[in-house]
């Protein structure tokens, strides 16, 4: 299968991720430095924005005219593809959830230990999604918006979402280090968070793979700002009382469950495809490697 690479692509995302990269580092520097940390709270809503902001540059030195909100993948919302997909993220992003707490208290990893304002905590869960969607949708543009394009047209979808996720995961790590170094997240953390952003970005590319938008996309990178971080604090031990042993088993059960809730997602995409396909609508490799929704698009590879 030929590929269509892009008028000035490889410029282009070279430029979008040395900005973005250069952007944090700055941001992150005086509490890498030693300063205290705490200013990176009020900063980190707007520091999700750098991948988008950093597009308009990457396309404008690179020669390229693409309109943003093309480069964004903003489709219009709506529609029963986008509907479905945002669907299917939140039953994933919950899935996964529930999939590590319940093993993780089986297999004697963790312990059953909810929280004594659960129900109350558990209220919040949903507007703090909608909230986090705000920022969440400033780093999916950049990452999965504009560079998952630039990729895809090259690559297959396996191949983009792994090196999307690993330069996603890796633009985190002088946020993750400057709240090591301030002792606010053990070490052992900063590892196997950069390790789940790999992981979950598996999820977030398929669906944006299958509905050819960042919306979905930008809903589950909310979904973990929340419903994830509750189910992960309002349930079972807390990661700072785990022994190492347990502590990189629970985390591994994690990574396991993303991975095949990636792959589910991949077949009900294929599935989809192939019924479209076989009702008279030919799947086109040049929708695939564009990132359109299943209508026009066939399965990944």
């Amino acid at each position: 299968m030929q590929t269509r690479q892009r008028p000035g692509s490889t410029r282009s995302i070279a430029i979008f991720i040395a900005l973005a990269f250069l952007a944090v580092a700055i941001i992150c520097a005086p509490a890498l430095l030693g300063a205290d940390a705490d200013y990176l709270v009020v900063l980190t809503p707007f520091a999700q924005w750098i991948p988008a902001l950093a597009v308009l540059p990457a396309l404008r030195w690179a020669g390229r005219r693409d309109r943003l909100r093309t480069a964004w993948r903003l489709s219009p919302f709506g529609g029963a593809t986008t509907w479905m997909v945002l669907g299917l993220v939140t039953l994933a992003v919950v899935s996964v959830a529930a999939v590590q707490v319940l093993l993780g208290v089986s297999t004697g990893l963790v312990s059953w230990t909810p929280a004594p304002e659960l129900a109350a905590t558990a209220l919040w869960v949903l507007p703090v999604a909608l909230l986090a969607l705000l920022s969440a949708t400033g780093e999916e543009v950049g990452w999965r918006g504009y560079l998952w394009t630039e990729l895809r047209d090259r690559r297959g979808f396996w191949v983009t979402a792994l090196a999307v996720g690993i330069i996603w995961s890796a633009w985190h790590l002088p946020l993750l280090a400057a709240y090591g170094m301030q002792g606010d997240l053990p070490w052992r953390n900063v590892a196997a968070t950069t390790i789940d952003l790999v992981a979950a970005s598996l999820v977030l590319g398929a669906a944006r793979e299958i509905s050819g938008s960042v919306w979905p996309a930008a809903w589950g990178h909310a979904l973990l700002n929340s419903a994830l971080v509750f189910a992960s604090t309002s349930f079972v031990t807390p990661d700072r009382a785990l022994a190492d042993a347990d502590f990189w088993g629970y985390r591994a059960v994690g990574w396991a469950a993303w991975v095949l809730a990636a792959f589910a997602l991949v077949a009900v995409h294929r599935h989809r495809a192939t019924r479209t396909t076989s009702a008279g609508s030919p799947a086109s490799p040049e929708a695939v490697r564009n990132g359109e929704p299943p209508s026009r698009a066939g399965a990944p590879s």
